[in-house]
């Protein structure tokens, strides 16, 4: 049947009715129309259940934000939506992208470290979405084309779609966790230092405050610094005699 039949993909439609014309024995040919039939019923649901959740996801403005990227559908953002759920469990882009298994994994042994290959791990699904993405958006965004053309000459193809998919999961946190459209670059967000309140003495009044000639520092220090009694001020002192 392999050999005769119009395509080797099975799974198209083009496959499917060459199977419903074949000539095939009796039991055979009752087989194969039960597994037609479970087919077109395998079709059908999977129509209503895709029709539901693109009708789910029209209002959800994370589908459409993640959907502006060029090579990804609105299924395709709702498959990474589905993996990463609420965006502020990972702490930074990085995060994200050992999630999605694109960080490359170290194989350490008799005090060496050796960098390999991504470690895959996480969801499948979601690293299919990005580098079926990588092919669009290479295309149609100039600044990533550039970015993408220097590290593959430098590094090699393989390398150079690896750090897009990258690239993207890093941009699809900063979009999620930061309410940002589509774009290449992202400001750094910087965590705000706290700032310290300044400390009083014990007398109720600030130490660098010097506004008051009575209380002020300044005034203390001047009435140290005379010697001469109060009833003395003025006059001129009188040299005695050794």
């Amino acid at each position: 049947m392999q050999q005769d039949a119009p395509t080797k993909r099975y799974w198209t439609n083009k496959f499917r009715k060459w199977l419903e014309t074949v000539e095939l024995p009796c039991v055979d040919r009752l087989e194969v129309d039960a597994h037609l039939e479970l087919w077109k019923t395998y079709n059908k649901q999977i129509l209503t259940i895709e029709t539901e959740i693109a009708q789910r996801a029209e209002n959800n403005k994370d589908v459409a934000k993640i959907a502006a990227i060029s090579g990804i559908t609105a299924m395709g953002a709702i498959t990474l939506l589905s993996r990463i759920g609420d965006i502020k469990r990972f702490k930074n882009p990085d995060s994200l992208a050992n999630y999605f298994g694109l960080t490359p994994g170290c194989h350490n042994t008799g005090g060496k470290q050796r960098i390999g290959g991504i470690t895959k791990a996480g969801s499948h699904a979601a690293r299919n979405v990005l580098n079926f993405a990588v092919i669009h958006v290479v295309r149609k965004d100039p600044e990533m084309k550039a970015w993408h053309k220097k590290i593959k000459a430098r590094r090699g193809a393989k390398i150079a779609r690896v750090a897009v998919m990258r690239k993207l999961a890093t941009i699809i946190w900063h979009i999620l966790r930061w309410d940002k459209p589509y774009q290449f670059r992202y400001e750094a967000v910087l965590p705000q230092k706290k700032v310290k309140a300044k400390s009083s003495s014990k007398k109720g009044f600030s130490r660098h405050n010097n506004k008051n000639p009575i209380q002020g520092s300044n005034a203390t220090r001047n009435l140290k610094k005379e010697k001469t009694p109060l009833k003395n001020r003025g006059k001129t002192p009188v040299k005695t005699k050794a």
